[in-house]
């Protein structure tokens, strides 16, 4: 009788030795196929930061009807808000074709602020001006922003150097504004 007990542990022994290897090689599989989360990641935070982007134009927009300086700070938010989503894409991508920076935050940022240390008063239509007529500039970067992904989920090099274009442009457009403030002061 006894070898009968030790054949039958012997046995559940061997089924919990397959079981466990079985598992143990279920989620080794699992764990290397985990790199197809990432585009999947990539592709949510790109849509994110895109929407960023079209939220941060609509606020441009109705910067127009803003009166003080004051009442800048939900544009501001919306800048650090595009700003956070595109660096942390930044980071998903982690690779050479990822898209670029952009010194679109770092500029606007820049006037913000400059805006702000002048002290609470009336905006002046120039200033007005200068941030309403990013807004379109800034729709259209949100739209080659969302397209930069292909449906392949490789990165669209047309739609990056479109970006980068038109960050430049923005870039350029929002400095000449602000020495022209500058100057009229």
């Amino acid at each position: 009788m006894r070898r009968r007990r030790t054949g039958r542990s012997g046995l559940l022994a061997a089924l919990v030795l397959i079981l466990l290897t079985a598992w143990t090689a279920a989620r080794v599989y699992e764990w290397a196929g985990s790199s197809e989360r990432e585009p999947k990641a990539v592709l949510y935070l790109l849509q994110v930061s895109a929407f960023q982007q079209q939220m941060l134009a609509g606020e441009l927009q109705e910067a127009g009807s803003l009166q003080e300086t004051g009442q800048l700070a939900a544009l501001k938010r919306a800048v650090y808000s595009a700003q956070y989503s595109h660096e942390r894409l930044l980071r998903a991508a982690d690779n050479s074709a990822a898209p670029p920076a952009m010194g679109l935050y770092r500029e606007l940022l820049s006037c913000l602020t400059g805006l702000e240390l002048s002290g609470r008063r009336p905006l002046t239509e120039a200033e007005k001006a200068m941030l309403t007529g990013a807004a379109e500039p800034v729709k259209a970067l949100a739209g080659a922003y969302a397209a930069m992904l292909g449906e392949d989920r490789e990165w669209n090099r047309k739609e990056m150097e479109d970006l980068k274009r038109r960050d430049a442009e923005l870039v350029e457009y929002l400095e000449r504004s602000a020495f022209k403030l500058e100057s009229a002061s």
